[in-house]
Parts: C-alpha cells; structure tokens; sequence
C-alpha cells in the first residue's frame, strides 16, 4: 500500500469519526430539546452493557426542571457538584463507601416496609434536589455575577458558594 493510498483512507477514517461524533452530539440535542433519555441509563448516554435498542422516556416534570435549574447553574458558572470537606475534627475518618451503604440499607428498608416505593423515594429526591438548588443559586446570584465581573478585572480569586441558613429545609 501507498503513503497516498494509506493518507487517503486514514483521512476518510478521520472523517467518518468526525461526522459519527456529530451525529451523537446531535442526537443528544434533539433528545434533551424533547427532554429524552436512554431507558438503559436514564442519561444522554448508553450503559456499556445496553445494545443501544433499549427505546427513550421522557423525563418526569421534576426531572425537566431540575435540568433547567441545572442550565441556570450553567450560565452563572456555578457548579452543582459537591466537593469534600475537611473534617476538623481528629479521629472521625470520612468515608464515602459506608455513607452510600447506609443510605442503602435505609432505602432498601423503607421501601420494603411498603412506606414508600423506590419511584415515590426517586421523586421526592428529584423534588428536594431541586428544591435546594434553587434556593443555593438564588441566594448565591448576584454574588457570583459580581465576583465574575472583579475575576475579569484580575481582583478577587474564584467564587466561594455560601449555603444560606436553612437552605436544605423547609420551614
């Protein structure tokens, strides 16, 4: 084979990536504009072990508008994702794993004493989601858009989120 032929068909190569990757990147912007996702994952994207034949659901109303507020989070830069604390105090080992196994445990119990279902405990968790990051970003706005503004002038380092008093609770 050829340097020629060999250039051509890793170029042709290239191409058909490039243009597969577009199409994924549209299809994913044509499922979230209906609110769309895989039934394998409930994402955008497909389990590993999925066939990609598993179909699309709609998103639930509380899962739209957590997807909105996730947007609004978006636009002022702020993230929703957490981050660990430092724990001051010595002895108390913080560990992940047995938070999840508690949590659970909790769920597995609550739901097999007929409280509540797994779906009714998913919807009241997208509920008080949402719930709370409203409240975070509402009370964080106009904060973060004023620390963006002196970062873009080169005079205060990046934003810290501050919860407000309550913000996980209503009262």
């Amino acid at each position: 084979m050829t340097n020629a032929r060999k250039s051509r068909e890793k170029r042709k190569l290239e191409e058909t990536k490039k243009a597969e990757e577009q199409i994924a990147i549209d299809v994913a912007a044509s499922m979230m504009e209906q609110y769309l996702v895989f039934n394998c994952s409930g994402t955008l994207g497909h389990l590993h072990s999925c066939d990609t034949n598993c179909g699309t659901s709609k998103m639930t109303d509380t899962e739209i508008e957590l997807y909105e507020e996730k947007k609004r989070w978006d636009a002022l830069g702020m993230e929703a994702v957490g981050k660990p604390h430092q724990m001051p105090v010595p002895g108390i080992p913080v560990d992940i794993f047995h938070v999840e196994m508690s949590l659970l445990t909790l769920i597995d119990a609550i739901v097999e004493a007929g409280v509540l279902s797994k779906e009714e405990l998913d919807a009241k968790f997208s509920e008080n989601m949402l719930e709370r990051l409203t409240r975070i970003r509402e009370a964080n706005e106009e904060n973060v858009k004023a620390q963006r503004a002196r970062m873009q002038l080169g005079v205060s380092p990046t934003p810290e989120i501050i919860l407000p008093p309550n913000v996980g609770r209503k009262h």
